[in-house]
């Protein structure tokens, strides 16, 4: 009767747990879901400078057998755009990375752009929302999945 109980409080909480992981990958997938709909217009960009950008941010290091926490300086790089709708300039930061840019200045890359407002844009090329979405809702899944059979579990006669 305790393990049935037990069984039943953990599926409870994976599904609840899952619910919010959930919640997670949508509002991640929320605003380029959005870009997708709205930026339709391809357009070549090329980029004219990459901002470069230092935060100091915690580091957990797990060398030499145990864990040590420090802050470090870390860089983060912003492509700037400059492309041509319309008879107009543009220019628009992209999407930032760490450690080293996305691409070369001077490389041009394909941005999607909204034709009603050209500042709003993705790249074609980057497709990290997408991932992380993917992978948020893949693993909000598989907890599910788990408190669904933790459910079951507690509920079977034995």
């Amino acid at each position: 009767m305790k393990m049935k109980k037990k069984n039943l409080i953990s599926g409870i909480m994976l599904i609840l747990f899952s619910v919010a992981f959930m919640g997670v990958g949508v509002w991640f997938s929320g605003d380029h879901e959005h870009k997708l709909i709205n930026c339709t217009e391809q357009v070549t960009a090329t980029v004219i400078e990459n901002i470069e950008d230092t935060q100091n941010e915690l580091i957990y290091d797990y060398r030499q057998g145990h864990r040590d926490e420090h802050y470090s300086d870390v860089k983060y790089y912003t492509p700037l755009f400059e492309y041509e709708y319309d008879g107009n300039n543009y220019k628009s930061r992209g999407q930032k990375s760490r450690y080293s840019p996305l691409y070369k200045v001077g490389e041009e890359t394909e941005i999607k752009i909204n034709p009603s407002n050209p500042n709003e844009f993705y790249e074609v090329k980057s497709n990290s929302y997408n991932i992380k979405s993917k992978v948020i809702m893949m693993l909000s899944g598989f907890f599910m999945i788990l408190g669904i059979f933790m459910l079951i579990k507690s509920g079977r006669k034995t």
